[in-house]
């Protein structure tokens, strides 16, 4: 694997360190947009500026800790179109099926189960304790937060955020640009660009 740099100072950027830890890895480098006195495991953060005039850039693979899907959007395809890889990483204490797929620049946190045959797109964020059925498809630069679960044959499109302990019944799909609010519980489809949340989901979020 190449040398790593972690994008963004805050919060996730601790986890992802953490995940890097579990697996015996390390980053070299923190990036921020507002990098000024933020430091991450003794690194002192730089802007982007400063790490794209660095000569060894390209050396290093660039692990998107930023939560606001859109943002880790746009920043993914900026550092795709600069050439640079974007690795993604689970933390060794993730289940993982072998017959998975995981695309690149996505992040799999602690305690998460990732079933057989599911398929996680670009940019994703499975974050912790959450469980991931049987042929489940996750589309780019989605968020499945802590502990949700999406029971066998979800579909999930692409920038869509299910909240914290939702729960999607098997067979579901939820359109790109949604938003599932913590705790919810789908049981019918959800259109694209819908904002919902209760038990069942349908109660809509301004």
């Amino acid at each position: 694997m190449k040398k790593l740099a972690i994008f963004g100072a805050g919060g996730h950027g601790a986890v992802i360190a953490e995940i890097l830890e579990s697996q015996n890895l390390s980053f070299e480098i923190l990036i921020d947009d507002n990098p000024k006195n933020k430091i991450l495991n003794g690194i002192t953060a730089i802007s982007r500026a400063e790490f794209l005039n660095l000569t060894n850039a390209k050396d290093f693979g660039i692990l998107l800790a930023i939560g606001d899907n859109l943002m880790r959007q746009n920043l993914y395809h900026f550092f795709v179109k600069q050439g640079f890889c974007l690795p993604f990483v689970a933390h060794r204490r993730a289940i993982i099926s072998k017959s998975a797929k995981i695309a690149s620049g996505s992040v799999v946190m602690p305690n998460t189960v990732i079933n057989a045959r599911a398929s996680i797109g670009m940019g994703a964020i499975i974050n912790s304790g959450s469980i991931i059925e049987h042929d489940c498809r996750i589309g780019d630069f989605s968020h499945i937060a802590p502990s949700a679960t999406l029971c066998g044959n979800v579909q999930v499109g692409d920038c869509t955020h299910i909240g914290a302990g939702s729960v999607i019944i098997e067979g579901k799909s939820i359109g790109q640009h949604c938003l599932i609010g913590a705790g919810s519980v789908v049981i019918s489809d959800i259109p694209p660009h819908k904002k919902v949340v209760g038990n069942p989901a349908k109660k809509e979020l301004k």
